[in-house]
C-alpha cells in the first residue's frame, strides 16, 4: 500500500531524525566493540610474547608451569577487563540513546 505524498513526506520528517539516532547508536556500539576488540589483542600479543620471554628463560622444569599458570592469569583478566569496560560503555550509550528517545516524544 502506497502512502499519499504528504503523508509519505510527513512520515519521513517526523522519522528521520530518529532513524539518524538508531544509525549514529550502532555506529557507536560498532565503535566500542572495534576499540575493545583491538585493545584485547593488544594485550593479548604482549602477555604472549612477555610469556614466550619468561619460557625462553626457564632454568627449572617446574618454572614451567608457574609461567603458564601467570600467562593464563593475566589473559584471564584482560578478557574479564575488557568485557567490563565494555559493558559499562555499551549500557551507557543505551541509556543516552533511550534518554533521547524520551525527550524527543515527550514521554517523562
Amino acid at each position: 500500500m502506497l502512502l499519499p505524498l504528504n503523508q509519505s513526506a510527513y512520515f519521513y520528517c517526523t522519522h528521520s531524525v530518529r532513524f539518524r539516532q538508531i544509525a549514529e547508536q550502532d555506529l557507536k556500539q560498532s565503535r566500542a566493540i572495534f576499540e575493545h576488540s583491538m585493545s584485547l589483542a593488544e594485550r593479548t600479543v604482549s602477555n604472549t610474547l612477555d610469556c614466550g620471554f619468561k619460557m625462553a628463560r626457564l632454568r627449572e622444569p617446574q618454572e614451567f608451569v608457574q609461567v603458564q599458570t601467570d600467562f593464563l592469569s593475566r589473559q584471564a583478566q584482560a578478557c574479564a577487563d575488557q568485557a567490563k569496560e565494555l559493558n559499562e560503555r555499551l549500557v551507557k550509550e543505551a541509556e543516552e540513546l533511550t534518554n533521547a528517545f524520551v525527550d524527543a516524544h515527550g514521554l517523562h
